[in-house]
């Protein structure tokens, strides 16, 4: 009897087991799915401190997925490696073939900035939110929206 019963949970755990490693896969892969995303970027204000740039964003994300995502966190990337504090919690939800505007405010090197408006755009990471414990990363290029300069951005 004991050996029917030690079978029968054996069973019963290996199909619990499959159960939730499909359920993982599946959130992974939906995770995965998030599609291309594009960005681009208005400079709203700069302030200059100490070899730093201060700078005020306008940030459009279009989610060219057929999937609705949400990101939770951002970071901006200039050069070799994302800056300690240059990451940023949001909650923003994009709907399949959607847009969203927010406004950030990134502290970046003033040798960076400079990289970006002689033409070396940065580069934003977006980590996005998941039923569970998985996250899943996306680096986009972030393009200049107006090819001008305002003149806050001059000063």
């Amino acid at each position: 009897m004991t050996l029917i019963a030690s079978r029968s949970r054996r069973r019963l755990l290996i199909a619990a087991l499959i159960v939730i490693s499909q359920l993982a896969y599946a959130e992974v892969s939906r995770a995965s799915k998030a599609g291309p995303i594009s960005a681009s970027y208005d400079v709203l204000q700069r302030t200059s401190i100490a070899g730093r740039e201060q700078i005020q964003v306008r940030i459009r994300l279009v989610n060219q997925g057929a999937n609705s995502v949400q990101i939770k966190r951002m970071a901006v990337w200039t050069s070799a490696l994302p800056e300690r504090g240059a990451t940023r919690t949001c909650s923003l939800f994009l709907a399949p073939r959607g847009s969203a505007t927010i406004e950030q405010e990134f502290t970046v090197r003033s040798a960076d900035y400079d990289r970006w408006r002689t033409g070396s755009p940065p580069r934003l990471i977006l980590q996005f939110a998941s039923a569970g414990k998985t996250t899943s990363k996306q680096v986009v290029r972030l393009e200049p929206r107006a090819q001008r300069i305002s003149a806050q951005e001059q000063k």
